[in-house]
């Protein structure tokens, strides 16, 4: 069915999403702060460029039908695709406040979650860069109707997105609220 086939595009199009975000941390520059910023653009971007997708993933009250073939029929691949971009996310916050680049071999579906895992303050800051990305994403997309016809946002929305991910890279090095 329709519902059917827009439920494995969905889980085809996280999965390009995940590997897409990977792929522009290989190529950023190698400093911790280089690919996690990294890592937030690319989610900008590709939530820009694919805002439909960006829509059916992050709401899935959308199309109840749709997100209930996901579940039942790929629900433990689209966990795992879940899982990896989590770790990913981790690992980078993680290597900002350590000042160092790390390569784990982190591998869909053999996450190591309970290893990833230890540290509270990371996990905070993990999710906080991961909500706010949201945000910004859908703003990007420019499909917030509140305030897409605002032309005083619209004219600084570059500097305030520059403010934006320093504050989330910031927040990483540990300068964020405690």
């Amino acid at each position: 069915s329709r519902d059917e086939l827009l439920a494995e595009a969905t889980v085809l199009a996280y999965a390009m999403y995940v590997e897409e975000l990977w792929q522009n941390v290989s190529l950023a520059e190698r400093t911790p702060e280089a690919r996690l910023e990294a890592w937030i653009r690319a989610s900008i971007a590709w939530t820009q460029r694919m805002s439909g997708w960006g829509a059916v993933l992050n709401y899935p009250t959308a199309s109840l039908d749709v997100t209930e073939f996901v579940t039942e029929k790929y629900g433990t691949e689209m966990t795992e695709w879940g899982e990896l971009n989590l770790a990913r996310l981790f690992v980078l916050v993680r290597d900002v406040r350590l000042g160092k680049v790390s390569d784990p071999a982190l591998v869909r579906g053999h996450v190591p979650k309970a290893q990833l895992l230890t540290d509270i303050r990371e996990q905070q800051v993990m999710a906080s860069i991961g909500w706010s990305i949201l945000g910004v994403s859908v703003w990007h997309a420019g499909r917030h109707l509140p305030t897409s016809n605002i032309s005083e946002i619209n004219g600084v929305y570059d500097n305030l997105v520059e403010y934006h991910v320093a504050r989330l890279i910031a927040e990483a090095r540990g300068l964020g609220v405690s």
